[in-house]
Order: structure tokens, then sequence, then C-alpha cells
């Protein structure tokens, strides 16, 4: 019985590794192509621009003109687009982050950036305001903005912020691209958002996702959040339509975000708390095509003192969306992904733990068969028997049976020798029918074991295979960058110039947003290799069975647990719906905790 367990366990374990296997493999061979499709594009630019070199008017205009060549875009008058980013706070990386979404080659006359943050108690208030004046200064990016949301009542902050950056955009843009503060562009991705919602009507919204980059140092928690976003990558690689979405990255049609045809800010401003999920789950039911560009996919920089703590927080705040929802369709597409990711999870790690039991189960017999034949005298019991005899074996275990009603802890001793000679006996009579009732009784399930630990590692190599293909990418689209180093130089310059408007929590980390932004602008061509060398891969995997272990208990908790904490905002849910939200604020002493509830905001101070 324990055999077949161990069969049917360790082949699940081996199935859930081979789908890993060749989605990561066809991810990595979809963005190996597009590295090829990036080359040829810098080729052509490269022999463009030689014939212009001697021409050294509009300098600055044919770089731009070259970058968007290299993305292929050919938009003559480019739409209008208006980006929405809701802001929470400050984190080690926002200041790259808001650089590079600045830093885009798209043309500037087109384009309008809306930062969206709640109130002007938060710490990314003031960085913003500060950075919007100095790009204005320049004389660069005219149209940015910081707008201040309120306080959501009925949904999540981000939602309402989106809602109202909505709101506040340009009725002449036709496109809206809803962006995350901790999403670094490249250079040409609004203009690969825009060309394929312009070249295909049928796509209702354009996508992307995030690739993680652990830094020097991160710990185990840190790769436990990256190894999460692994397998959900799959779907945004292997081909341009896919039927997921991510909320970091959403490029929708200016008309039907307005007017709401598919009640997508109805069920957003209804109780909603996800974003994402809501979206995807509208284009499930509405049969809309959602797109996703080959070059749609953003490093993420994790940081290195995360803590076990922001962990379970992140990987609540991931599993409690799958009990929100606004209808009953979005309510069955969430379901199925709960069980989906139970599923996966405990066919990933049962095999790990029914190999430590088959393990210890080898060894413990083992032990005891060695410590009971000493303690008998029988240690020649097995030379002195005829291996090849069939009826002595059975003569034995009968004398053995009456022997071990007496002799409890020789009960094991004798079952283990009656195994043994009654397998030489089957040898000695047929030996194919031998192995055969051998290998499907006694060893299928320590062979599905060891197939579950081979395609681990054939599975291995397919997630390097697409790291490294995702890091050359990355290297490839940074071309644009450097070539329009004027403007990123002006920005990094007035992003990181010293100003009193900066908060303190934030002017503590001016020299390290500075680094890191220098380092993100200025990368060497050869030095795509070196960022694979940053992948601890021991700690990639223990993260990998570590998540597995704690997803399952998390899910349950996630549904049996009304709240959960998101960026310092307590929510509560009921029947699908964010229904109560509690903020909680210090400041100079003073605590303020708003509360929601019945579509009544009541203030209350307390020292």
């Amino acid at each position: 019985m324990w055999e077949m367990i161990y069969f049917f366990v360790g082949l699940q374990g081996a199935f859930i590794f081979t789908v890993l296997f060749f989605g990561w493999l066809l991810s990595g061979l979809y963005r190996k192509k597009e590295c090829e499709r990036q080359k040829e594009l810098a080729i052509q630019a490269s022999h463009a621009a030689s014939f212009k070199g001697h021409s050294s008017v509009s300098s600055a205009k044919n770089q731009s003109l070259e970058c968007m060549d290299m993305i292929d875009i050919h938009l003559d008058p480019s739409p209008k687009v208006s980006v929405v980013l809701p802001v929470k706070g400050c984190r080690p990386h926002s200041l790259s982050n808001w650089i590079s979404q600045l830093s885009t080659n798209y043309p500037a006359g087109q384009l309008e950036f809306i930062f969206v943050v709640d109130t002007e108690q938060d710490e990314a208030y003031l960085a913003l305001q500060e950075l919007c004046l100095n790009c204005r200064s320049s004389g660069m990016w005219a149209s940015v903005r910081v707008h201040l949301a309120g306080c959501s009542k009925f949904c999540s902050q981000k939602i309402h912020n989106l809602c109202q950056g909505v709101q506040q955009c340009n009725p002449a843009s036709e496109y809206i691209l809803f962006l995350d503060d901790d999403v670094q562009l490249h250079p040409g991705t609004i203009g690969e958002l825009v060309k394929m919602l312009e070249c295909d009507a049928s796509l209702f919204m354009a996508t992307g996702y995030p690739f993680d980059m652990p830094l020097r140092g991160c710990g185990l928690p840190a790769y436990c959040a990256l190894v999460y976003h692994l397998p959900l990558l799959i779907p945004f690689s292997v081909c341009q339509r896919t039927a997921f979405v991510w909320g970091g990255c959403v490029m929708m049609r200016g008309d039907s975000l307005r007017t709401d045809s598919h009640g997508i800010l109805k069920a957003w401003q209804d109780g909603g708390y996800s974003d994402d999920l809501t979206l995807a789950a509208k284009c499930s039911e509405h049969k809309l095509a959602v797109g996703v560009p080959s070059t749609a996919i953003f490093p993420q920089w994790l940081d290195s003192k995360y803590s076990w703590r922001q962990y379970w927080n992140y990987l609540r705040r991931q599993l409690y969306v799958l009990d929100t929802y606004a209808n009953s369709h979005n309510r069955s597409v969430n379901l199925l992904l709960a069980s989906l990711h139970t599923w996966a999870s405990t066919s990933a790690i049962l095999p790990v733990i029914a190999g430590c039991c088959r393990l210890c189960s080898l060894l413990l017999s083992g032990c005891i068969w060695e410590s009971s034949l000493l303690m008998t005298g029988n240690s020649s019991l097995l030379d002195s028997q005829d291996m090849t005899s069939p009826p002595k074996v059975t003569a034995m275990a009968s004398s053995s049976q009456s022997a071990a009603l007496h002799r409890p802890d020789k009960l094991v001793v004798e079952s283990l020798e009656y195994r043994t000679f009654n397998l030489s006996a089957y040898a000695a009579s047929s030996p194919r029918a031998a192995f055969c009732d051998y290998t499907l009784t006694v060893m299928a399930g320590d062979w599905a074991l060891l197939l579950y630990f081979f395609m681990g590692v054939i599975a291995h190599f397919g997630l390097r295979f697409m790291t490294c293909q995702v890091l050359e990418l990355f290297r490839l689209l940074k071309r644009c960058g450097r070539s329009n180093n004027g403007q990123t130089k002006s920005l990094e310059e007035a992003a990181t110039r010293p100003s009193r408007s900066y908060p303190k929590n934030l002017g503590s980390k001016d020299q390290a947003y500075s680094e890191h932004v220098s380092s993100f602008y200025s990368i060497d061509q050869n030095s795509c290799t070196e960022p694979i060398a940053e992948f601890n891969w021991v700690k990639l995997w223990v993260g990998f069975f570590t998540e597995s272990v704690l997803l399952p208990p998390c899910l349950l908790y996630s549904f049996m647990h009304p709240y959960v904490e998101w960026g310092g905002i307590r929510y509560r849910k009921l029947r699908g719906k964010v229904k109560r939200l509690e903020t909680n604020v210090g400041h100079k002493g003073l605590r303020s905790s708003i509360t929601v509830l019945s579509g009544r905001c009541e203030n209350e101070k307390r020292r």
C-alpha cells in the first residue's frame, strides 16, 4: 500500500516539474527569439545612423528616432497616452523606478503622467512634488503632476487611486496606462504597448509581468517571494495572447474605460480589492482578448533586508484576493485558481516528504534488522538457509509465527526474513515474474520518487536558461536608454539633488538611490552574465519548497480570516467585498484611526 502511495505522490510531483520545465523552456525560447529581433533592429538602426553620421542637424531628434526604430514602431502621429501611477510610501528603489517611468522614448507631447497619492501625509507626496518641479524646470516633462485622491471607502486604496486617476486623465487620451510605482520600465515599453493595441483592434488591453531580481545578500524570505512569480511568469511568456492580467502594467483604451462598457470601474468601486483579478475575470466573462508584448517583462528588485514578516504579509495579500470577487463568475475563477494553487504546491512538496519518510523507513528497518540479529544470535541464519528452496522457506515462516506471538519484538525481524526469502523463492521459480512483481509492488514508489528528483534537476536547467535569456533581453532593451542619456542624466540629477522638501527617511537613502540609478542606466555591454551570479540557486530551491509548504495553510487561513493589512491599511472582507478598512497613521505622538463603515467616516485622535 505504501509503495503505491509513494508511486502516485512521486508521479504527481514529476508531472509538476515536467510542466515547469517545458514552461520555462518555452519562455526562454520566446525571450531568445525576441533578443534576436532586438539585435537585428539594432544592426539596422546602426546602418541607418551611419548614413546620417555626417549630418549634425537635429542630433537629439535622430537619436530618439533610432530608438523608436529599434522597437519597430511606426505610428505617425503617436496616440495620446495618460499614465496613472498609484503611489503609497517610499521604498528602497522608488526613485529609480520613477526615473525609468519618466525616461521613455515616447513623444513627450503625447504623454502625461499622473502620480496619485491618498493624502499629503504620505511620505511619497513631497518627494514626488520635488521631482515634478525639477523635471518641469528642466523643460522636459511639463505634463507631470501629483493628484491627491483622499481615503477610500468601499474599495482598496489602490483601486480608489486608479479611479481618481482616470477622472484626472486628459479626455483626448486614446490610451490609459496603469503602472505600479515598483515597476522599472524599459525606454520603449509604452511604445510597444501602444503599437500592439493599434495594430490589433481585437485586443481589449495589453499587459506585462515582473521578473524579480535578488540583490546581493538577499535572505531566504526574499527568495520565497521570488519563486512565487516564477510559475506565474509562464502564461505571460509563451505567446502574445494570455488569459491573465498583471495589475502592475495594464494599458486600456480610453473610450472603453471612460464609458465603462464592461462594468470594470463599477466592479472596482463596489468593494473591489484586487484590480488585476477583477480585470481577468471580466475579460474571461466577456471573451475579451489580452495582449502581452514580448518585451513587456520588467525587473523588480528585491530588498536585501526582506524579512519573514514581510513575506508572510505578501503571501497573505496574494492569496487574500482569491476570496474577493465582484460576481459569481469572478468567484468561480478565483476558486479555480485557489484549487490549482493548492494542488500544485501540495504535489510539489509531498514527494520530498515521502522521500524523507522512505529514507528514514529504510534506515530504521536496517537498524532494527541488524540489532535484532545481534541480540538473537541469528546472524548466520541467512548463510545456513538454502535460499533456493521454497518449501524450507514456508516451514521456517510457519515456525517463526508461533515464536513471534511470544516475542513481539521479533515480529518485524521475521516479517523481513519472510519477505526476503519469499522474493528469493519467486526468483528461483520464475525470475521474470519475480522482477516484475518486485518492481511493481516494492520499487514502483522508489522509481517514481527518483523520477521526481530527476525532473526537478531538469526543471532547474530550464529555469536557468530562461533567466539567462531574460537578463540578456534586459541588456538589449537598455540600449535605447544609453542613446537617450541626455534626458536620463537630467532626470537623475533632478531626482537626486538635495532638497529640504524631502522627508527625513527618504533623505537618508539618497546615496543608495543614486548608486542604484547609476548602475541601472550605465549597463555595460558584457554585463548580462553578471546578474546571474547574484542568484543563489540553493536559496532559490529551498525557497521553492518552503513556499510550497506555506502556501496551502496560508490559503486556508486567508479564506477563514477576514482581515489583511496592505500598505498600512487594515481591510475586512465580507461576501467577497471590502466592507470596512482602518488606517493607522502615527504623527507627532498622535494616532489617527480612520474607520469607514456603512458610508460614514469617523476620525478619532488618541494620545
